[in-house]
C-alpha cells in the first residue's frame, strides 16, 4: 500500500491492473482514474463495488473521466437502461453506448444466432470507454 501511495503521489502512471476488486483496489483505483495522464485500468475480476463508485464519480465529474478506458477481464454487465444496444460490432464483440459512454462486451464462443442474453452470459472481457 505504501508503494501505491508514492506512485499515487508522483502523477506519472498511465495505467494499472488490479487482480481481484478489492476495497483498497478500488479506492487506489478511482484516485488514479482522477490524475489527468492516467488512461486505462484493469481488473481480473469484478468488483460491484468498483462498478458502482466508478458511475458515482462519472456522475460527479464526468469531465475528469474523458478519454479513459477500465477493463474488467471477468463475466461483468455494466450497462442499464440508459444505454442503447448499438450491436456486434465484431462477431464476439456487441456494444452499447449512453452519451459519452461505451461499453463492449467480448465472448469468445459466441454463435451466429446466439441471442443478446445468451451472449452476455458467456463474457470474457467488458470494456468501458469514456469519450
Amino acid at each position: 500500500m505504501k508503494l501505491l501511495k508514492k506512485i499515487l503521489k508522483r502523477k506519472g502512471l498511465l495505467t494499472l491492473h488490479f487482480e481481484f476488486g478489492l476495497d483498497i483496489e478500488t479506492y487506489f483505483a478511482l484516485e488514479f482514474l482522477q490524475q489527468s495522464q492516467f488512461k486505462a485500468l484493469s481488473f481480473g475480476s469484478s468488483g460491484w463495488a468498483t462498478v458502482e463508485e466508478l458511475w458515482n464519480l462519472w456522475r460527479t465529474d464526468r469531465e475528469r473521466l474523458v478519454g479513459k478506458t477500465v477493463t474488467w477481464h471477468s463475466n461483468t454487465l455494466i450497462h442499464d437502461n440508459t444505454f442503447t444496444r448499438v450491436g456486434r460490432v465484431e462477431a464476439k464483440i456487441l456494444q452499447f453506448e449512453s452519451g459519452s459512454r461505451v461499453v463492449e462486451y467480448l465472448n469468445p464462443h459466441v454463435q451466429p444466432h446466439m441471442s443478446d442474453d445468451v451472449f452476455l452470459c458467456g463474457l470474457s472481457v467488458t470494456v468501458l470507454y469514456f469519450l
